[in-house]
């Protein structure tokens, strides 16, 4: 599970810009529920194995931000209903993070900021690297959960301010964007 965690994260990290416009035609993919979805899981199939899941997957590889996310969403509901039985021969939290990364490399504030925190596992270190890049890319993408992250890192000292040098500079040209930002930067500018 670990191996896969860390093979997804570092696919996503390694598309650090979002992806650009497909020139293909978009995917039409059958509707459905996500309960088909967590179904297949449940059944210990994954949910790419359904024929809506694999359109959602190719759809997601083409740079689909809202098919990456059905899936992840998915996996997430099938972790928090305690799978029992054949779901668990699936790594559903590698399976969830891996189309998070996909989501994050197609430019998905939302995705970017679950993939830090799916990162972040333990709120009593420092935070991890990985963790403080997707949340600033995700808030310089106006997401404003993971600008509260990032200020709760600093304000809980799990966060020095000097790790957020580059960020801070970003803040500097960027505090227009509204009070979040401009509390932000006078937070960091206080030390």
């Amino acid at each position: 599970m670990r191996r896969g965690f860390a093979l997804a994260l570092a696919a996503g990290l390694g598309a650090c810009k979002p992806a650009a416009p497909s020139a293909l035609a978009p995917i039409r993919c059958p509707p459905g529920t996500p309960a088909e979805l967590v179904g297949a899981i449940a059944a210990g199939r994954p949910a790419e194995a359904t024929m809506r899941g694999r359109c959602l997957a190719a759809a997601a590889r083409r740079g689909d931000a809202t098919a990456a996310r059905i899936l992840a969403a998915a996996y997430q509901a099938a972790m928090l209903a305690a799978p029992r039985g054949a779901a668990l021969s699936l790594d559903l939290f590698g399976r969830r993070v891996a189309w998070l990364a996909a989501g994050a490399a197609a430019g998905d504030a939302g995705a970017e900021r679950a993939l830090a925190a799916a990162s972040d596992l333990n709120p009593r270190l420092a935070m991890p690297d990985m963790a403080l890049a997707w949340y600033q890319r995700a808030a310089q993408q106006g997401d404003l959960a993971a600008l509260a992250a990032l200020r709760a890192g600093v304000q809980q000292r799990r966060l020095r301010p000097d790790r957020l040098y580059d960020f801070h500079r970003w803040l500097n040209h960027n505090a227009a964007r509204g009070p979040a930002y401009r509390a932000m930067l006078r937070m960091l500018d206080t030390g």
